[in-house]
């Protein structure tokens, strides 16, 4: 699975035969998946592969999974790490992202989240890259008020508002042939990042 993987980072990469299905845990922190590769910037018990997300050790089209969790808002801009997840993914390859609602605890509490984006805006982005793109929600957006949390959980469960839910989670299917970045803010139309220092950055990317 693995392109191999540099000693000086201080882990081998683990290729998981055994496994029916290659799936990738991205920027794995302390959420470890025994039935993935968890992969992390950090040398930290139980990550099977160090390295970086947005220039993965993983060959071309080797994965059938990509699970990015709490992840992608840690970036200035997602796509270099979007751009990789796609690259890794078979042809039939599935990806599941989770972020934070714009708005919400889970999203403005971090002050490593530097990039957070509305409902639509996470559809384009990933709908770039895939012809299936679906979305579940997590939470809700208001917490304290205990009858407005009600409402608030009626609205999301039944009715599908995911805008007041805390935590979107991303479904997304079949990578397209020729993805694109499908949105683009000004301020990111030259924002590709440079590789990060040692040891610097959020934790789990």
């Amino acid at each position: 699975m693995c392109a191999g993987s540099n000693p000086a980072e201080g882990a081998a990469c683990t290729p998981r035969e055994s496994l029916d299905r290659v799936r990738l845990n991205l920027g794995s922190g302390g959420e470890l998946d025994p039935a993935a590769v968890n992969l992390d910037r950090r040398p930290t018990p139980g990550v099977d592969v160090v390295g970086d997300a947005r220039r993965l050790p993983i060959r071309t089209g080797a994965l059938d999974e990509v699970v990015a969790s709490s992840i992608l808002e840690h970036f200035r801009t997602p796509y270099d790490v979007l751009d990789e997840i796609h690259r890794t993914l078979a042809p039939a390859g599935r990806c599941r992202v989770r972020v934070p609602c714009l708005g919400t605890h889970a999203a403005h509490a971090d002050p490593t989240h530097v990039f957070l984006a509305d409902l639509k805006t996470w559809r384009q982005i990933l709908a770039g890259y895939f012809d299936d793109v679906k979305v579940a929600s997590e939470g809700v957006k208001y917490r304290d008020h205990k009858l407005l949390v009600a409402v608030n959980h009626l609205l999301v469960k039944v009715f599908r508002f995911h805008e007041l839910a805390q935590v979107w989670v991303f479904t997304a299917n079949r990578p397209r042939a020729n993805p694109q970045r499908a949105w683009l803010g000004w301020w990111m139309e030259d924002a590709d990042e440079p590789p990060p220092a040692a040891g610097g950055g959020p934790a789990n990317a």
